[in-house]
């Protein structure tokens, strides 16, 4: 009876053990997937930012001047390229002068004016 009582315990202990095994990897393996995710959002965001600043450089070709706002650049073109980031932020739209513009994503945060803020200047 002690014997099977001691197999039983011994059992329980293994299976606990697997149990906690199994939860690290799984941890492990999301932290992986979660990593993955952000960086092929930061990836399609910038190619995004990319499509949209093509738009504006089409606009600059044909006016001679970059818009002043998004807002103008839809009077003239319909808008293929997404103004919200893989987070779901609007992309920020700057006029630096006559001829050059930045585009900006406030990055995983949501936040503008961070470290993980994504700039692109053209």
């Amino acid at each position: 009876m002690r014997i099977r009582g001691l197999f039983f315990i011994l059992f329980l202990a293994l299976l606990i053990i697997f149990f906690l095994w199994i939860m690290k990897n799984e941890r492990e393996k999301t932290v992986k997937d979660v990593e993955l995710l952000d960086r092929a959002k930061y990836k399609l965001t910038v190619a995004n930012m990319n499509s949209l600043a093509r738009i504006i450089n089409s606009y600059i070709s044909q006016k001679g001047k970059v818009p002043d706002s998004l807002k103008e650049l839809q009077t003239f073109y319909v808008l293929s390229a997404k103004r919200i980031d893989e987070w779901g932020t609007p992309i920020k739209y700057e006029k630096l002068s006559e001829y050059s513009f930045r585009l900006i994503s406030a990055g995983k945060d949501k936040t503008f004016n961070t470290s993980d803020d994504i700039i692109l200047t053209f």
